[in-house]
């Protein structure tokens, strides 16, 4: 649903319907884990997820596939990442 932000339509009454005014702390996602050294944090819809990975060195870590595309994204250190059918990606942080 468009904001108004920019001269493209927008649907103000749905963008309405949609926006909670409630105040108070926001809701911490506690994620669970799903393989060993992965925590999965998802939200209550279907169009986001983050899946934390925390792999010591020199070790490796197989992270379950879903459905959708992915973003990697390093904290530190650097690792070897293989996606099923695809080859091998060096990542480093930064």
């Amino acid at each position: 649903v468009r904001a108004g932000l920019t001269p493209k339509l927008r649907d103000t009454d749905v963008l309405l319907a949609m926006l909670s005014y409630r105040t108070g702390p926001p809701e911490v996602l506690e994620g669970r884990a799903i393989a060993e050294g992965v925590r999965r944090y998802q939200p209550p819809f279907d169009e986001f997820q983050v899946d934390a990975v925390d792999v010591a060195p020199g070790a490796s870590c197989d992270v379950p596939a879903h459905a959708g595309p992915s973003i990697l994204l390093m904290q530190q250190g650097s690792a070897k990442a293989t996606p099923s059918g695809s080859a091998a990606i060096d990542a480093r942080a930064g």
